[in-house]
């Protein structure tokens, strides 16, 4: 017989008290309790609920959970396992818990603790079933059970232990004695796993006919199951830096209960404005008291200052989580705007009270931003646990859209942040950059969560896209109200094609480049690979080119980052060949010429907008030049077109729109009417979300389309990423390989496969591309 039951596996010969069943178990609950009274009326109310009328239940199904959850740890299987042994359980420890609450005599012990409601007994199950969210997440089929027989030690004195400390937790009875302790024979038992496999089925018909066909009780199922995996989290994590009950308890109250001030967010504006005023537009941002606000205005109209005005006039005491589309341009964001400078010394600069960075190379940026020595280890669970309990104690976050919406799709990120995500207020910023999936995902989240007011900011949209928002918003019995840009400046002349009109060639390109160069002027080539942006890095080298994609590892690309933007602050000559990269992460303030190849409409906007940035109504005439760009066909080395990555038909579209232009200065206002005059249909679907649907399961998928590509890791660069303790400094986004013999066997380091030496051509000036020719 076992000394001890654990639930996690413990170095050395004693276990820590922590790691005992029973205790991880206590530790959970207790964070639950902490978990619900400090945000649960805001969770409910996220999604819509009323407090008054769904808060008591909600406790009650959310501690019940939290108290049995790991039960089905005291298994023969779960106990091996992590004791040593490599092979895996037959059955997943959850599923072995609700096999035990769903015994009768266990179930008529427990269900007093939801008020013998069934309905939230059966959410308490799926909150039991699904508090590990994985991607191969299923219910499990009799083909599971496997040959060895699965024993639940419910005999044993520290699972008896467990139920008592069950029974004064939930104010029970006394607990059930006869507990079914055999759950698979083994290979001549078929009995059992079907009757197993019944109980399953049972619940699953249950959530079909009664949850799933009742909005309110669905969305309560998915704020269950969100809670109760927070508290999962919490409860795993804290007691490793905090040792008492009480210590514990106050760390949740106390960070779910801060929150950014009106005073705080509006410093972030006045320091941003820098003595100016905000203009019309901007206060009619910050006016609105709409559910969801959608803004759309030209690049570089202020939409951003506004979004932080809007938090601190309209909602005050919620947290603010500013979403941007990729990591580079939330850490420009945070960079631009969390930021400020240390009065005693010019040369370093603090966080603005209360806000951090949430992305997947969060702590390399902060590490270059602020001169931290943080480890940057691999996110793994244990490290996406950490970081999200940051984000419980954040008042202010700037993060990818992906740390927010993920939780649409069971991403751990997500949901372990869920109870500050329902005390916020949040801002998507570039929504125009969202592939169908994601822009499906966001209007899933518009309507499910009406309950958190919404800032949505692009600088162009399609009115199928604003249809759809709108939409979205009705569904969810929302106010909606759209903010246009202010016209002086989105009517204010800006670009204009260049004379040589649409028979430009590459050649003629390169040719206007070095005259521009020649003459002092800034000009950025946008191109839509990787391939072509490296040669033209070498091919432009005499004009002071600067390569800037994709694919460098992450610590080069944040040099090469700081370098173009450098160049385009300063009034010397220069070239900066990028790829889309450009779009968004990149603030140039002084381009002179745009080089362009030709790519969907809304990529096309989000490249002028590079273009002229500076420019500005108040300025006088004569100070506010139109500047040209150039559009060319995107050719291979070969001469022939090539729509790649790009659809062709989008480019097409694109084709027609740009003839649409004309040869007169163009604004931003034209460039987007004469979109949407083109009257392009798009069907737009909300996307299904596993986290709102699920039921007993907890399915995790994707939220944007999948890419292309692969994240590694240099055989070379192993070395320094060792040294430096900094894996993600060190991490390559590749293009799928051509050749399967690139990796250095099924070595990983930090979780990222590693590229042998010879398999990947580096420069830390120009990036990385396959070699031709890889010898393992």
């Amino acid at each position: 017989m076992l000394e001890q039951l654990l639930a996690k596996s413990v170095d050395g010969t004693d276990a820590s008290q922590h790691t005992t069943l029973r205790q991880h178990l206590a530790d959970v609950f207790e964070s639950a309790i902490g978990v619900v009274d400090a945000s649960g009326c805001d969770q409910l109310a996220a999604f819509g609920l009323s407090p008054s009328q769904w808060y008591d239940r909600f406790r009650q199904t959310v501690l019940l959970s939290a108290a049995i959850h790991d039960l089905g740890k005291a298994n023969n299987h779960f106990q091996r396992m992590i004791a040593g042994d490599s092979k895996p359980q037959a059955i997943r420890h959850e599923w072995i818990s609700v096999w035990l609450a769903e015994q009768p005599v266990v179930k008529a012990w427990l269900l007093p603790a939801v008020d013998r409601c069934e309905r939230c007994w059966h959410i308490a199950m799926a909150a039991v079933a699904g508090h590990h969210p994985k991607h191969s997440h299923c219910s499990p089929q009799v083909d599971c059970f496997g040959s060895e027989a699965i024993e639940v030690f419910a005999e044993h004195a520290g699972f008896r232990s467990c139920l008592l400390q069950i029974q004064s937790q939930l104010g029970l009875g006394e607990p059930p004695s006869q507990i079914s302790t055999i759950l698979h024979e083994g290979v001549k038992d078929h009995q059992r796993p079907r009757q197993f496999c019944s109980m399953v089925q049972q619940l699953a018909d249950f959530f079909a006919d009664e949850i799933f066909v009742d909005p309110p009780w669905r969305r309560f199922c998915a704020c269950v199951k969100a809670c109760v995996i927070a508290s999962d989290v919490a409860g795993s994590a804290l007691w490793e830096h905090l040792d008492t009950q009480a210590s514990r308890q106050n760390w949740i109250t106390e960070t779910l209960n801060r929150r950014p001030s009106t005073e705080q967010l509006e410093s972030i504006v006045t320091n941003r404005l820098d003595g100016n005023m905000l203009r019309e537009f901007q206060l009619a941002i910050a006016g609105s008291d709409a559910s969801i606000t959608l803004v759309e205005a030209g690049c570089g109209s202020g939409k951003t200052v506004a979004a932080y005005q809007w938090a601190g006039q309209q909602h005050a005491g919620r947290r603010l989580w500013f979403c941007y589309p990729t990591t580079g341009t939330a850490t420009a964001g945070f960079q631009g705007y969390l930021l400020e400078a240390e009065t005693n010394d010019p040369n370093k600069q603090s966080v603005v009270d209360g806000a951090d960075l949430f992305h997947s190379r969060q702590q390399y940026d902060m590490l270059q931003m602020l001169g931290s020595r943080e480890s940057d280890e691999t996110m793994d669970d244990t490290s996406v646990r950490v970081e999200s309990l940051k984000a419980w104690d954040t008042k202010t976050v700037a993060c990818t859209v992906d740390s927010l919406l993920s939780i649409l799709q069971n991403q751990r990120r997500g949901l372990y942040s869920w109870p500050a995500i329902s005390q916020s207020a949040i801002v998507f910023d570039e929504v125009h950059s969202y592939d169908d999936m994601l822009f499906g995902n966001l209007l899933t989240f518009l309507r499910e969560l009406p309950g958190i007011p919404v800032l949505v900011m692009t600088a162009s949209l399609p009115t199928s896209r604003r249809n759809a928002i709108e939409k979205a918003a009705k569904g969810g019995n929302r106010s909606f109200c759209c903010v246009a840009g202010p016209e002086d400046l989105e009517q204010l002349p800006r670009y204009i094609r260049h004379k040589l009109g649409v028979s430009v060639t590459r050649d003629d390109a390169l040719e206007l480049v070095r005259d521009e160069f020649d003459s002092g002027g800034r000009v950025l080539w946008i191109s839509n690979t990787v391939e072509r942006t490296r040669k033209l890095g070498l091919e432009l080298a005499d004009c002071n080119a600067r390569v800037y994609h994709s694919r460098f590892i992450y610590k080069d690309r944040v040099d090469r980052h700081n370098e173009v933007t450098a160049m385009f602050d300063s009034t010397d000559a220069g070239c900066a060949t990028t790829t889309q990269v450009a779009e968004m992460s990149l603030d140039l303030k002084h381009a002179t010429l745009l080089v362009t190849e030709l790519a969907p409409i809304p990529a096309l906007i989000q490249r002028l907008g590079r273009l002229n940035r500076a420019i500005h109504p108040d300025q006088p005439a004569e100070e506010r030049p139109v500047r040209p760009f150039i559009v060319i066909d995107p050719v291979r080395d070969d001469g022939e077109f090539s729509s790649a990555p790009y659809r062709e038909s989008d480019l097409e579209l694109a084709r027609t729109w740009l003839d649409s232009l004309g040869t007169e200065p163009l604004s931003q206002e034209q460039l987007v009417e004469a979109w949407r005059a083109m009257d392009i249909s798009e069907k737009i679907e909300l996307e299904t979300s596993g986290w709102l649907t699920g039921g007993i399961e907890t399915p995790v998928d994707a939220i944007r389309t999948a890419g292309y590509g692969v994240t590694v890791i240099r055989e070379n660069d192993l070395p320094n990423a060792k040294r430096d303790r900094s894996v993600v400094a060190y991490t390559l986004p590749m293009n799928y390989p051509v050749s399967d013999n690139w990796q250095l066997g099924n070595y990983r380091h930090g979780g990222f496969p590693v590229a042998s030496e010879t398999a990947i051509d580096y420069c830390s000036e120009t990036g990385a591309v396959w070699s031709t020719f890889v010898i393992i």
